[in-house]
C-alpha cells in the first residue's frame, strides 16, 4: 500500500491542530481558589469517635486488670492512660487537620484537598466522572450530612469523596455535578462530530 494514499482521518490537518506552548505564570492559581471547608460537625463527629475508642480501650484495660490481681493497678492505670492520651491525640489531629478538608467546585472539574501533615489537593474533570451519589451513615443522618462521592473512569483509585457536607447542599452539588458531566460529555461529542466532519 502506498503511504502517498492515507485516508483524511490519518493527515493531521496543521489548520486545525496546535499545540502552543502556555506560560506556567498564566495559569490560574489554587489558592485563589475558593475552598469550601467540610461542616463543623465533622470535628464534633470525631470527637465523639475519639471518645468512645477511649472509653472502649479503658473498658478493656479495666476488665482484663480485675482478672490478674498481681498486676491490676499498674495494668488499670497504664491501659486507662493510654487510652486517654490516644483519644486526646486524636482530637488534637481532627482540630488541626480540620482547617485543611475542604473542597470547591469550579466551572470544568471539582477540588478536594485534606491532610495535616501530608496534604493531598485532589482535581478531577467533569469530563472524567461517570457518575455520583450521596450516601448517610447513622451518624452521619443525625447531624444532617452527607458524604458525597464521585466515581471516575479511573477505577477505585482515582474515585473522589467528600465526607461531612450538610445534606441539601450535597445534593444540590451533586445535581450541577452530574448535569456538568453531561454538558460536558455533549461538548465532547459534538466537537469529535466537527472535526470528522
Amino acid at each position: 500500500m502506498n503511504s502517498d494514499s492515507a485516508t483524511p482521518k490519518q493527515v493531521v490537518d496543521s489548520a486545525t491542530f496546535s499545540n502552543i506552548s502556555i506560560a506556567i505564570d498564566s495559569l490560574p492559581k489554587v489558592e485563589e481558589v475558593h475552598i469550601q471547608n467540610v461542616s463543623p460537625k465533622y470535628k464534633s463527629i470525631h470527637h465523639m469517635y475519639s471518645i468512645v475508642f477511649a472509653l472502649v480501650l479503658g473498658g478493656i484495660a479495666i476488665s482484663i486488670s480485675m482478672g490478674v490481681e498481681e498486676v491490676s493497678t499498674l495494668f488499670l492505670f497504664m491501659g486507662v492512660s493510654v487510652a486517654v492520651l490516644l483519644a486526646i491525640a486524636r482530637i488534637l489531629f481532627i482540630h488541626l487537620a480540620y482547617p485543611w478538608k475542604g473542597y470547591a467546585v469550579r466551572e470544568r472539574d471539582v477540588l478536594y484537598q485534606s491532610g495535616l501533615i501530608w496534604r493531598k489537593l485532589v482535581v478531577i474533570p467533569f469530563s472524567r466522572i461517570q457518575h455520583g451519589e450521596l450516601s448517610e451513615g447513622i451518624v452521619d443522618r443525625q447531624f444532617g450530612l452527607a458524604k458525597l462521592r464521585l466515581y471516575t473512569a479511573g477505577g477505585s483509585s482515582s474515585d473522589l469523596s467528600i465526607p461531612a457536607i450538610p445534606k441539601e447542599e450535597a445534593e444540590r452539588l451533586r445535581e450541577f455535578i452530574m448535569k456538568r458531566v453531561i454538558e460536558e460529555g455533549e461538548e465532547a461529542s459534538s466537537d469529535s462530530i466537527s472535526s470528522a466532519e
